[in-house]
């Protein structure tokens, strides 16, 4: 294409430019652990009673944190801590390519990834939205007022103001879902 006439290129992107947001097939697209070929340990074992149920244990200690509304890394680090220091030495994992692991390493980002991303801890996720909705607040307000001339900057102001908007809208939908769920129940 010649673009010497100071026009921008026309560009239409064939479906192969694209890739899923979440990838069923379990391919590379989106941000579930099935998307990744690294280890992650409460997809890989089950909860069972049996031999101390090590994943129950686990998964209790993140629900906990979450229901303290824990922050989403301190959470992981609890999890990775207790991982590393009573379960790994006693697992084997094979690998995509058939490859047995002794002890294999779960990563702080599959552990962040599947408690972010998996629907047995939502209430993690929708801690997350809140969290990054505090922080937009906080520092969207940090810049509404001009220190010099002590004059609201109408940009930042609006802003702000439609941020809290839009985070009293998520907090209206998530205990919308809170009691409809436990409706349900």
């Amino acid at each position: 294409m010649d673009c010497t006439d100071g026009e921008a290129p026309s560009f239409t992107p064939t479906q192969d430019a694209f890739c899923p947001a979440y990838d069923t097939r379990g391919g590379s697209g989106g941000p579930q652990c099935s998307a990744h070929g690294d280890f992650c340990f409460f997809c890989e074992y089950a909860e069972s009673p049996a031999d101390g149920d090590a994943v129950g244990q686990l998964k209790a200690l993140a629900r906990e944190l979450a229901a303290a509304k824990k922050e989403l890394p301190i959470i992981v680090s609890a999890v990775f801590r207790a991982y590393e220091g009573g379960v790994r030495q006693s697992i084997e994992w094979t690998d995509n390519a058939g490859k047995v692991v002794v002890a294999p390493e779960w990563s702080l980002d599959a552990i962040r990834r599947h408690l972010t991303f998996s629907n047995e801890f939502s209430g993690l996720f929708h801690n997350t939205v809140d969290h990054i909705f505090q922080s937009l607040i906080s520092r969207l307000n940090d810049t509404v007022v001009d220190r010099e001339t002590g004059l609201v900057h109408d940009e930042h102001r609006k802003a702000l103001v439609d941020t809290i908007r839009q985070y009293s809208a998520w907090e209206r939908h998530t205990k919308g879902v809170t009691l409809s769920s436990r409706r349900k129940k």
